[in-house]
């Protein structure tokens, strides 16, 4: 048995041109705070923003409160995590998971903690995204996220946003709304890929498996010979057995033949010879087709 292989094109890759405008943007005003001494006091999530200085909630963003190890370490995971989640989001969508959800925890930052900045909270909301996007195992991901093992392991995303929670840390509060987030944007989002791959994978269920290794193709190439072989001595014995019937029918008296037998004789005999054959060899079917369909599964 050929097994049959179908082709499903991978999907395209989006260039990541939010990630990339936020990640400059971002870049260029941590540069310009190590630069000028005094913007990170300006700039970062204090509880004037709450008064008079209502535009800390929103730069708070992009300022980083933790020099320049915490600055290098916010601006990767911005470009990594970013540009994951631009695959499975629409771009409206992600910069509603980065700034929304960001502007929503530095709200609850005023109570938890009054003095912060960073985009790491924002990167939060992404990661609330990806985290479904690798439950559903989003054909859109990069391959090395759609494992089972990996499946598996983001589980790691609500512990640890329950236990942040638990001690009052801001990022705690940024990845339980982008994980809330992340489940209602997911749900649309991630609709028409599951159209787009639910033929292909309903039609690949139902086909066998293909043979693994030139052992497995040669035996069932072999099982197949087989089948063929019997088939033939079946359909020769049954042809035989209905050919002899029809000659006893058309001609009862018998037209003599080689050394004084008659015709009539040699078929009867030959259907009687041919009955245990036939019998042999259709059991011999069903045993091959048997070992086709074991070894194509």
């Amino acid at each position: 048995m050929t097994a049959i292989s179908v082709g499903v094109a991978a999907p395209s890759r989006r260039l990541p041109a939010v990630t990339g405008a936020v990640f400059g943007v971002t870049a260029l005003v941590n540069l310009f705070q190590f630069a000028v001494p005094g913007t990170l006091g300006l700039l970062r999530r204090s509880p004037e923003g709450l008064h008079e200085q209502w535009w800390r909630t929103f730069t708070s963003l992009f300022v980083q409160d933790g020099g320049a190890a915490g600055t290098v370490f916010n601006l990767l995971a911005l470009a990594v995590v970013g540009a994951v989640a631009e695959q499975v989001l629409s771009r409206r969508a992600w910069l509603l998971h980065y700034f929304g959800v960001g502007v929503a925890a530095e709200l609850v930052g005023y109570a938890w903690q009054p003095f912060g900045g960073g985009n790491s909270i924002a990167v939060c909301g992404l990661v609330g995204a990806v985290f479904w996007a690798i439950r559903r195992l989003d054909g859109r991901l990069p391959r090395p996220l759609t494992t089972r093992w990996n499946r598996g392991l983001a589980l790691a995303v609500p512990v640890g946003a329950v236990a942040l929670a638990a001690v009052r840390d801001v990022h705690g509060a940024a990845l339980l709304m982008g994980l809330a987030t992340g489940l209602i944007s997911g749900s649309a989002t991630g609709a028409e890929s599951d159209r787009a791959s639910a033929v292909p994978g309903r039609l690949l269920a139902r086909m066998p498996a293909r043979p693994r290794g030139r052992e497995a193709a040669a035996a069932d190439c072999r099982a197949s010979s087989r089948v063929s072989r019997a088939c033939y001595r079946v359909f020769s014995a049954y042809s035989l057995a209905a050919t002899a019937r029809a000659t006893r029918t058309i001609s009862p008296a018998g037209v003599v033949g080689y050394e004084g037998r008659s015709r009539v004789q040699r078929s009867s005999r030959a259907n009687q010879s041919t009955g245990l054959g036939a019998r042999r060899d259709a059991r011999a079917v069903s045993s091959a087709v048997n070992q086709v369909f074991q070894r194509s599964r």
